[in-house]
């Protein structure tokens, strides 16, 4: 359109943006093993930069659109971690799950969340392997509660159909029925009734 504004720039290039909230635009390093991420959010109101998480390895995330949580992995070169972090209380805990946030989705309330998780993960130099297709996964879905630590297994979905799926960029359908997973090998589109 004519009526562009300028509302933030970076001498730094390659930021990964996503839209959490209609007034929040969030700002990602590009990942890699060998980098210290950092995460930060602008107000498209204000243009003003509020700097989240930074100086973590590997850093990926996913921000929860209903709650001030942010689920982020970081990378060793044992493998990768799963963490919630609440920007409110600065308080940050362990998700008892391995794998990476683009495998995971949050339900619309916010208050549980959904994830591809890895049978396996092999030592690697992560999120690069698994970005470049190096190492695939053969993943089940599990759902997580923060507040309770509840973590249940769903489905083994690599069994269910005979074949790997290594989920990526999942949704929940908007009746919150079905789970909706690309897998990243094949490029496939698949879903997962979970509820009746």
């Amino acid at each position: 359109g004519s009526n562009r504004i300028k509302l933030w720039a970076s001498p730094l290039k390659e930021w990964l943006v996503s839209w959490p909230s209609a007034n929040k635009v969030s700002l990602l390093s590009k990942p890699s093993f060998l980098a210290q991420g950092m995460l930060m959010t602008l107000d498209t109101s204000s243009g003003g930069t509020t700097l989240l998480l930074r100086g973590i390895l590997g850093l990926t995330v996913l921000l929860n659109p209903a709650h001030p949580e942010i689920l982020y992995s970081s990378s060793s070169e044992t493998g990768i971690s799963l963490f919630l972090f609440n920007t409110a209380t600065g308080k940050q805990n362990y998700v008892r799950v391995t794998t990476l946030p683009e495998k995971c989705t949050w339900a619309k309330t916010g208050d549980l969340f959904f994830c591809g998780v890895p049978k396996f993960i092999p030592t690697g130099s992560y999120p690069d392997v698994w970005y470049q297709g190096v190492i695939s996964f053969e993943d089940e879905v599990w759902s997580i509660t923060p507040a309770s630590g509840v973590v249940e297994r769903i489905l083994d979905i690599s069994q269910k159909r005979g074949l790997p799926i290594d989920a990526t960029s999942p949704q929940v359908s908007a009746d919150e029925k079905f789970l909706i997973f690309t897998d990243k090998e094949s490029g496939t589109l698949w879903s997962l009734q979970m509820t009746e």
